[in-house]
Formats: structure tokens, sequence, C-alpha cells
């Protein structure tokens, strides 16, 4: 027999978040006069249909992240000269500062390098849209934050930020001689706000030569503070020691994060080898005092993640060819309060290393079992008579902070 009636379905959610119970969402839904049939049909359709609609939308909200991105551009110089940069091979031929600059430098190779190197309009265009091209990862959702490293200027990341459509950017003013800083490009939403920006210098006299500095990024994430450091660290053309300064400078600054109650982000190229001793990182920031750990390495090792997942990325961002070596010189740490599942969360599950197909070439690692998995590896960017090929010598790393 059919029935008549109200009906007045009360729906609550608790979400369980950082040891207390959060009321994501309460919602009251009032159906006055539906229909039901209580002995076969249940809720009417109207009622389903609204009941799925705010499913739907909690799950989408339930489950929002702030995904953030590191990517080495190999030598994204704009085409002007800047005084005290030593930018000549990426100028064009003609300008008056090239000849004159390329003439200085002594190591033979480099400086017929320079002379030949054409750095025009078009080339330019083309080094832009191919790091443009992997950073979109074939038309994947854009990283709301966005750390670069070898940029030259603020003059390109504009010009990255206009062609991406990102609203915030900021870049060093470093010390580097060839001219190379660091960089963020940010895309925020109303539950994450830019506190500061903050460029960290590296002291001189305790480097072989001068080199890029950090920046320093503070957020408030929903109602948690975050900073976050885009570094790119002396090469492996310096001694240990100068990494082990930048290290250092890091590590000051997370200690003091911990005191005030901020986590710890640091990303970048981070130009470590394993085999280093004593380490920058392991020694330095990883397991000590500052309580870093290496996301890549939970990412790994995490017996919750499949083998076809882990070998579905390639083994490293970089690779070298002399030698068949994958080299982990882009690293993400973050703070182990990020990873202990009582607040805002950075996914080990979400690491991932971007290979787009169109700018990397084929390769093969050998994984624990011995196995022979293909893979790809990064492709340098080459530009020869109006073609150009790759984009960069080091494929982007991301993962996601879950809300």
């Amino acid at each position: 027999m059919k029935q008549e009636g109200r009906c007045v379905v009360l729906m609550s959610f608790l979400f369980i978040k950082k040891n207390y119970l959060l009321i994501e969402l309460i919602v009251l839904i009032s159906f006055i006069n539906v229909g039901l049939n209580i002995s076969n049909q249940g809720l009417s359709v109207r009622a389903y249909l609204i009941f799925s609609f705010f499913l739907a939308s909690f799950s989408i909200h339930a489950t929002s992240s702030v995904e953030i991105m590191a990517f080495n551009l190999e030598n994204l110089f704009d085409k002007f000269h800047t005084h005290g940069h030593e930018d000549f091979e990426y100028l064009p031929i003609g300008h008056p500062e090239k000849n004159p600059g390329c003439a200085k430098i002594n190591i033979p190779y480099f400086r017929i390098k320079c002379f030949a190197n054409d750095w025009n309009e078009e080339q330019y265009e083309a080094k832009l849209d191919a790091v443009i091209d992997v950073i979109r990862r074939e038309g994947q959702v854009l990283p709301d934050i966005l750390g670069l490293v070898e940029i030259e200027s603020e003059i390109v990341l504009k010009d990255l930020a206009k062609e991406l459509g990102y609203e915030q950017f900021y870049i060093t003013k470093g010390q580097d001689k060839r001219g190379i800083n660091v960089a963020f490009l940010l895309n925020l939403n109303s539950r994450i706000t830019t506190l500061n920006v903050e460029e960290i210098y590296l002291d001189e006299s305790q480097l072989n030569k001068p080199t890029r500095n950090i920046l320093e990024l503070t957020l408030k994430i929903e109602s948690e503070l975050v900073k976050i450091y885009i570094n790119h660290w002396p090469s492996q053309s310096n001694p240990t020691t100068d990494r082990i300064h930048a290290a250092e400078t890091i590590e000051k600054r997370v200690l003091a994060n911990i005191t005030n109650g901020y986590h710890s982000v640091i990303v970048g190229d981070l130009n470590v080898k394993k085999s280093e001793s004593p380490n920058p990182i392991n020694d330095v920031l990883v397991g000590g005092e500052s309580k870093l750990v290496d996301l890549e390495t939970l990412f790994r090792k995490s017996d919750s993640i499949s083998d076809e997942l882990k070998e579905s990325i390639p083994p490293s961002s970089y690779f070298y060819k002399r030698g068949n070596d994958w080299t982990h010189l882009d690293r993400i740490l973050v703070s182990d309060s990020l990873v202990d599942k009582l607040g805002i969360e950075a996914s080990v599950e979400s690491f991932r290393i971007y290979a787009h197909p169109n700018y990397s070439d084929p390769a093969n690692f050998t994984n624990d079992r011995g196995e022979t998995i293909p893979t790809r590896k990064p492709k340098r960017f080459h530009y020869k008579n109006g073609s150009s090929s790759g984009a960069s010598d080091h494929f982007p790393i991301s993962f996601k902070i879950m809300l």
C-alpha cells in the first residue's frame, strides 16, 4: 500500500583529523510531502538525486590538496645582458656584449660553445614553450606551487607566469656568477594565504665561490603554518663543504620552525650524491634534530605502494650518461610532522617524477629483483636551424599536501 508522508533526513559527517573529531559538514535536508513507498520503494528518486549530489560534493571537498612541484629548467635565460652576469652564451649573435664576454672564457670547449650559441627570440621562445609543455604534463592540472631552478630573471619568470596563468611570482637576486636564480610561481585559494617571502643569503666566506641563494615562502594552509624552501645548492664541481654550508643554513631555519610551530618543506636541486661523506643531506638534515624525512625514500620503501606504481615513474629525475647513473639530485624533504597523520599531510603516495614523452628519451633501469625495466630519461634542450628538441636535463618532481 502506497503511503504519503513527510520525511526529514539528517546527515552528519564526522571526519577524524589531528586526534580530534572535526565536524566536516553537517547538512539538514528536508523533504516535505515526498512520496514514500515504505514497503517497496524507499526514498523517492528526487530525494535520491539530492543525496547523491551531496555525497559527490562532500567527496570532492574531503580530498582537496595542494600540489608542490620543483623543476630545474636548465639554463632558462632572458635575451638581455645583465650587468654582473656572465650570461654571454645566452645572448643573440650580434649583441655588443657577446663576443667580448665569450672571449674571456678560459676553457676552449665552453668558449667555442658561447660564440656559437645564437640565443635569439626564436630559440628563447622554443625553450620557453618546451618547459611550459613539461609543466603542463599533457593537460594535467597545474601545480599550486611551482618551485623553479636555473632561471635568470624576473623577465623570464613573468613570461612563464603569463603563459601558464600563475598569479603570484617571486625570484631571488643571488650571487651566482652566471646569473641563474631560484623562484616560485603560485596559484592559491581562500584556504591558503601567503604570509611572507624571504631571500636567504649563503655566507660567501664559507663557500668556494658565490652561489645561488635560497628562497623561503611562508604560507598559512587552513589553520597550519608551512615554510617552503626552493634550493639550488653548489654543483658537484664544488667541494662537499659548500653543500654542507647550504644544508646547515637550512638546518638553522628548520630548527627555528620547529620551535615556532611551522612545518618545513625543502625542495629543489640539492646537488648531493649518495657517496659524499660527510653527507649534506643524510648527516645534516635527515634523521637529526631537524626531523626531516626524504619523501622519495618513503615512497620507494613503502610496502603499501605497489611495485607497478614505483616502476611507472623514472628511478630518478637526473641521469648521468657517464656510468649509466641515476642520481638523486632533486629532492623533497619534509618535516616528520607532515607524515604523522595528525594534520595536513604530505602524501607519500602522491610523489611523482614526471617524464613528458615528447621531451625525454627511452632508457632502462634494473629494479631490486634484477629485472630490466623500461623507463624514460631527460632530454636536454637543443636548437638548430629553427628546430628544437628536449626541454631540460632534469625531470620535475612533485607531491601533494592533503588538507
